[in-house]
């Protein structure tokens, strides 16, 4: 069962856009620190706040009080009992067992409530693919992509659990790097993944996310340096898998 919000559009003028926490507690410290800057309008998450780190509630503690908007992922879908685990990884399992264990009850209640999707500001969120959200599909490619434009009828469709930043139109793929905008073209489908905050896998260690100017059409993709180290400290300090705590040096 596809759990939808739909929120009628207002205007507005800067979107940030922020996905794959991953109770990663030093990326999301120096994120906020840069969105700050920004000073956006609205703040959309798109989905797993958990899984992987070291700081489950404090991540959650912070979406609900810093973002307006946050979507549940397939580790919170884990984490709740909803998916099994036989599809995860050894140490993908580990971390949300131990999530599970020490997620405070309120947070547990919270990311209960959150919605597989959600239509806002005339944009589809979603935390994994739209045209089958609970089936926790990847879009890698742009044949991936184009099986996903069936299930959105909006211009724009942001996403996030690959963990790597991606743009793609129906008749092609679409260029998404720090420093070079995209412009959103008027009556063009985009689907675009702004990467990982907590655990980026696109060989970039830095932090992840987006910022959508809507009176410009632009669409950014941001990067922002933090504290690896501490947060390596705290996921070997906690007994959690080295794995997890080594790739985040690499981005992979």
């Amino acid at each position: 069962k596809t759990r939808q919000r739909i929120i009628h559009r207002t205007l507005i003028m800067r979107i940030v856009v922020i996905s794959d926490i991953h109770s990663n507690l030093e990326a999301l410290s120096a994120l906020l620190e840069r969105i700050d800057k920004i000073k956006p309008d609205k703040v959309f998450c798109l989905g797993d706040i958990v899984g992987y780190g070291a700081n489950p509630d404090e991540c959650v503690d912070i979406a609900k009080k810093r973002v307006d908007i946050s979507l549940c992922g397939n580790h919170e879908y884990v984490v709740l009992g909803y998916t099994d685990m036989k599809d995860f990884s050894e140490n993908a399992r580990l971390a949300c067992e131990w999530t599970r264990k020490i997620l405070s009850d309120e947070n547990l209640a919270y990311i209960k409530a959150l919605p597989l999707t959600v239509i806002n500001e005339g944009i589809f969120l979603v935390h994994s693919t739209p045209f089958n959200p609970v089936k926790w599909d990847y879009i890698f490619t742009q044949k991936d992509a184009l099986v996903q434009f069936k299930g959105f009828s909006q211009s724009l469709c942001l996403v996030g659990h690959s963990h790597i930043p991606a743009c793609f139109t129906p008749d092609g793929n679409c260029k998404l790097t720090e420093g070079n905008p995209v412009y959103l073209i008027e009556g063009e489908q985009y689907i675009i993944n702004f990467g990982s905050v907590g655990q980026p896998r696109d060989y970039d260690p830095r932090a992840s996310f987006g910022m959508i100017d809507t009176e410009k059409r632009e669409v950014h993709l941001i990067r922002v340096s933090y504290n690896i180290e501490k947060a390596q400290r705290k996921i070997m300090d906690a007994g959690l898998p080295l794995f997890l705590a080594q790739r985040l040096n690499i981005g992979r």
